[in-house]
């Protein structure tokens, strides 16, 4: 995202489009996100913007649940509000994004 103002955009959107599945949505800027990956030897997710968010999304039908975050992701990227994203559902790219946010999380507490 390139504006604080789209990170609240895509916040409000996502608790409107995401509702029920929604169960957390996080934000850093570029510098945090360079902090955390450079410290664990990690590649950006996706490439470089001013701002990130992270969605984690949790519901009772996977299939459902990634359709809908797919389609809120498409929809958001259609409008302009956000440049690039990924959905991940595999162990593995999701515990990077963790890891990412954790770092994250551990370089503001000291």
């Amino acid at each position: 995202m390139q504006t604080f103002d789209d990170v609240l955009q895509t916040f409000k959107e996502a608790k409107r489009g995401l509702g029920e599945i929604l169960s957390s949505c996080e934000m850093m800027d570029l510098l945090a996100l360079d902090a955390a990956t450079s410290s664990l030897k990690l590649q950006r997710p996706i490439g470089e913007f001013p701002f990130y968010m992270l969605i984690e999304t949790s519901g009772s039908n996977g299939t459902h649940d990634e359709e809908k975050l797919t389609n809120f992701l498409e929809s958001s990227m259609a409008s302009g509000v956000v440049c690039d994203g990924t959905v991940a559902s595999e162990p593995s790219r999701i515990k990077v994004r963790y890891l990412n946010i954790n770092c994250f999380v551990r370089i503001c507490d000291g």
